[in-house]
């Protein structure tokens, strides 16, 4: 048994006193500052706590008993710590670290998952914003950053277990952390059971606890690559089908994608880099296996550019030869001006100059002037 989330609310509002080897002061809620920041899932607590250095940390309580959860924490910390990314952050569990006073669970010490706080928002928060503003751009980047958080889980033999909006963090510049590490695969857990099966909103419908491999994040890596690239067309898409549940995708689009009016609105943008990632899906939603068997090709395929079709391309080609075949012919048909620069030698030169100063001289000397003209003639 384990303690409630307002027991645990009680233990951290006394937190300097309640802890076994950190040293801890809680961070207040924004709107009630009497209270601790928290936020609650379905297994547990996370509560926002500082050092005395001012550093952030969440400090993660137990609700629910999870099976060989220390075994698990330590072969995931120990793969991660060899394998290391900014899609993570480094955590401690500490068993027997917080001392809570509970009717339900006995007063007694209990385990803490102390990880790095991440600063940023979660995936809902930033699409929501993105989506108000028309923020194509950031959107066009989140799908990129997808494909490469996607990339590295399948390179390393990773699979989170429970991807979804509240379990991704945007940074503030706008990279992609994941959190929440309690249902990871990594392969040194190849002979446990899941202990959770995910969201139903970003899952396939034949998941099951027994299915706990390296291929388990597939269907939810497609779903929300394909959510992200469809707000990217239609920012409108997130304000219509987004709940507190999913990104825009539900179940119920899962169980028959051909009635589902989300996937209509997808198809009616007549884009076939959308259509193709809704048939990719629509492939799987029919298929037995969670597992999809061409997920690293979707993931590495990018949508082409308008302006990079084939065609306008070899139609820009072809005008470009005309222009140019146009100015040779021109060239050719035009007289060519030679210009013939006379070099004098010195001695030109100067026999030149003796000539014009003559001349000058002459000039001169002969010339009548014209008062005097006028006398002769009279």
């Amino acid at each position: 048994m384990y303690p409630n989330i307002e027991e645990y609310k009680h233990a951290i509002r006394n937190i300097q006193n309640r802890l076994l080897s950190q040293s801890f002061q809680y961070v207040p809620s924004p709107s009630e500052t009497s209270e601790p920041y928290f936020c609650a899932g379905n297994f547990s607590v996370v509560f926002r706590v500082k050092d005395k250095k001012g550093n952030h940390f969440a400090l993660k309580c137990f609700t629910i008993e999870t099976k060989d959860r220390l075994a698990r924490y330590q072969a995931i910390s120990s793969y991660l710590d060899q394998h290391k990314s900014d899609y993570f952050v480094a955590y401690e569990y500490l068993e027997k670290e917080l001392f809570v006073t509970s009717n339900s669970a006995g007063d007694n010490e209990f385990p803490v998952l102390k990880m790095e706080w991440v600063h940023g928002n979660t995936l809902a928060i930033a699409l929501h914003e993105a989506c108000n503003k028309n923020d194509i751009q950031f959107l066009k980047n989140i799908c990129d950053e997808w494909d490469k958080l996607c990339q590295f889980l399948l390179d390393h033999e990773i699979a989170h277990g429970d991807l979804k909006h509240d379990n991704i963090v945007v940074t503030e510049n706008n990279k992609l952390v994941l959190i929440d590490y309690d249902g990871m695969f990594v392969p040194a857990l190849k002979n446990m059971d899941a202990n959770e099966i995910g969201s139903s909103a970003y899952q396939h419908s034949k998941r099951n606890h027994l299915m706990f491999n390296k291929d388990m994040d597939h269907f939810s890596m497609l779903v929300i690559k394909l959510s992200l690239h469809a707000l990217k067309h239609n920012p409108e898409l997130f304000k219509q089908y987004h709940t507190s549940e999913n990104i825009i995708f539900s179940k119920k689009d899962f169980d028959n994608l051909e009635k589902s009016p989300l996937a209509n609105e997808i198809k009616k943008l007549n884009h076939p880099y959308l259509n193709k990632l809704l048939q990719d899906l629509k492939q799987s939603c029919s298929s037995e296996n969670i597992a999809i068997p061409n997920i690293h090709q979707i993931l590495e395929s990018r949508e082409k550019m308008k302006w990079l079709r084939p065609d306008i391309i070899i139609i820009s080609l072809l005008i470009l030869i005309i222009i140019c075949l146009y100015f040779v012919i021109r060239g050719e048909n035009e007289p060519n001006e030679i210009i013939t620069e006379t070099v004098m030698t010195k001695e030109e030169q100067k026999t030149t100059n003796d000539k014009a100063e003559n001349k000058s001289i002459t000039k001169d000397t002969y010339q009548i002037p014209f008062e005097q003209y006028v006398k002769f003639e009279k």
